[in-house]
């Protein structure tokens, strides 16, 4: 039986790309804060809100590195993704002192091993409520993959329940908070609760070389659906 996917394929491949850009900017811009070329002032600006951002990106689009440089076209999807990061995923540091390392943040670039020691943007620490959004997530995506199939609450209860699939509900909902960011919605930390459960291993350390790929969450939906149907 041919399931009705929740993600699809195009927008989703698009989120993933703009993911990848705005994370090289941000890694662009920790480089340009550490080195004294951009203020934290001026960074808070037009970071945190999507028409300063946008506004920033097309002033000097053409002094963006290659790496973190969207299409034209994308810029106010990128601006409202890029804005996320300082929503969700990261906080801003104006005087962050020499610091060690945060390899685990590197989401799927594997040439960055090490960070800047000084550390301008910092990943959230997680708390309860975090990891308590993140399960909300994760059976809101499975709760709308099973709607979409014919699937009662019964079988999404006793689904999201069963450890061996908690990456693969964990990627659905990552998927599905990828395209709310392309909108500009962020999560909050919970973001990084999902991520975790995927990239990285069971001992909780990063997985070496982990890269972000749409064929990877199109395969978990997969799985889910999978599960479902049988």
């Amino acid at each position: 039986m041919d399931f009705v996917p929740l993600v699809e394929r195009a927008p989703l491949r698009r989120a993933v790309g703009l993911q990848r850009k705005s994370y090289q900017l941000l890694r662009w811009l920790e480089t340009a804060l550490t080195e004294g070329f951009i203020t934290p002032e001026a960074t808070e600006r037009y970071a945190d809100h999507d028409a300063s951002a946008l506004a920033w990106l097309e002033e000097h689009y053409l002094n963006l590195p290659l790496r973190g440089r969207p299409e034209r076209e994308d810029l106010p999807a990128f601006a409202r993704f890029f804005t996320t990061y300082l929503r969700s995923t990261f906080d801003l540091e104006k005087d962050p002192g020499d610091g060690g390392f945060y390899g685990w943040m590197l989401y799927h670039q594997r040439e960055f091993e090490r960070a800047p020691r000084r550390q301008h943007f910092r990943p959230r620490k997680l708390k309860r409520v975090d990891r308590e959004r993140a399960d909300v997530m994760r059976l809101e995506s499975l709760r709308a993959l099973a709607e979409r199939n014919g699937r009662d609450e019964a079988t999404v209860t006793r689904l999201v329940a069963r450890p061996e699939l908690r990456p693969a509900t964990s990627r659905l909902a990552y998927a599905e908070d990828l395209l709310r960011r392309v909108e500009g919605v962020a999560q909050g930390a919970a973001t990084l609760d999902l991520w975790r459960a995927f990239a990285w291993t069971p001992e909780g350390s990063p997985v070496k070389g982990f890269q972000l790929r749409t064929e990877d969450l199109l395969a978990a939906q997969q799985v889910l659906a999978h599960a479902l149907l049988t």
